[in-house]
Parts: C-alpha cells; sequence; structure tokens
C-alpha cells in the first residue's frame, strides 16, 4: 500500500468515528431534552399541587376561624 491510500483510509476512520460520536451525542441530548422537558411537566404540577393544597388550607382556616369568631360572639 502506498502511502495516500493509507491516510485514505485513516481519513476515513476518522470521519466515521466522528460521525458515530455526532450520532451518539445527538441522541443522549435528545434524551435529556426529553427527561428534562418530563421534569418540567412533573414539577408544573407539583407546583399546582402545592398551590391547591394552599388554598384549601386557607379556606379550611377561613372556616375555622369564622366558627371560633361565631362562638366567642355567642
Amino acid at each position: 500500500m502506498n502511502l495516500s491510500h493509507e491516510i485514505v483510509k485513516i481519513h476515513e476512520k476518522m470521519t466515521n468515528q466522528i460521525e458515530a460520536i455526532q450520532t451518539q451525542t445527538q441522541e443522549w441530548q435528545k434524551a435529556t431534552m426529553s427527561k428534562l422537558e418530563e421534569k418540567q411537566q412533573e414539577w408544573e404540577q407539583l407546583t399546582g399541587n402545592f398551590r391547591d393544597m394552599k388554598m384549601e388550607i386557607q379556606n379550611i382556616c377561613e372556616t375555622l376561624r369564622m366558627q371560633t369568631l361565631g362562638k366567642n360572639n355567642h
């Protein structure tokens, strides 16, 4: 084999390796983005649940306060 043919083979091998790395990196990026989007949705749902619970607790406290005031006025 001559030197130029060897260089071409090495170049092709390196190009294939780079393409494989790029493909794997893109797959990891897609998987990471998918997970991040999933976690973002979970976070938003959790935040919404906490907001709902806070409102329920406030309503319960207000009801208890009104009942206590009613008992104290009688």
